[in-house]
């Protein structure tokens, strides 16, 4: 099973929740289709979209909802860094990469037309040389203990220590101070 993207921990916020983190989907999540599908054979899918439309779950986010549901066929969350909900708040990184970093898979927001297909192209011309650094071990979830559930209280950059990916952009970038990432 798989269930992976830009984390975050309710625990300060939601004590009161069923669940506490989550993937945050303006950034992206990544499900396998084997979940799906047994999230729909085990008849869970159809209980929590009866949660929804008329039970306790009306006000939940779309985000929470999926959580929450996968968190009853026994599936958690995990971290990953190449999805980032936030872009604007990584200031570690130059405009106009921010926290979508020439690794990202996803990054929420961008403005569609010309900023999209800017951002789109930077990171086409970036895969088109340095595919090779794009490894199984980047592809691997980060480890719950080396996620940063709650970056700087709100979880606007998503990050894992100890990930293993050497950014090639970040490391030809002199004078980049207080980097969240290796």
């Amino acid at each position: 099973d798989l269930y992976m993207g830009h984390g975050f921990n309710l625990k300060n916020m939601g004590p009161e929740l069923p669940f506490q983190k989550f993937i945050m989907s303006g950034g992206g999540v990544l499900l396998r289709g084997l979940t799906l599908r047994r999230l729909a054979a085990t008849g869970v899918l159809e209980e929590c979209a009866e949660e929804v439309y008329n039970g306790t779950w009306c006000y939940h986010h779309l985000d929470w909802f999926i959580g929450e549901c996968l968190s009853k066929i026994g599936v958690y969350p995990q971290g990953h860094p190449a999805f980032q909900q936030h872009i604007g708040f990584c200031k570690e990184y130059p405009p106009p990469w921010h926290c979508c970093h020439e690794a990202a898979v996803a990054c929420h927001p961008v403005e569609e037309g010309l900023e999209m297909l800017n951002m789109i192209r930077m990171h086409t011309n970036y895969l088109a040389r340095n595919l090779h650094t794009l490894s199984a071990a980047w592809a691997t979830p980060c480890k719950d203990e080396n996620f940063e559930w709650m970056w700087r209280h709100w979880g606007v950059v998503s990050i894992c220590n100890g990930w293993g990916y050497k950014s090639l952009y970040y490391n030809s970038t002199v004078g980049v101070r207080n980097r969240p990432r290796d």
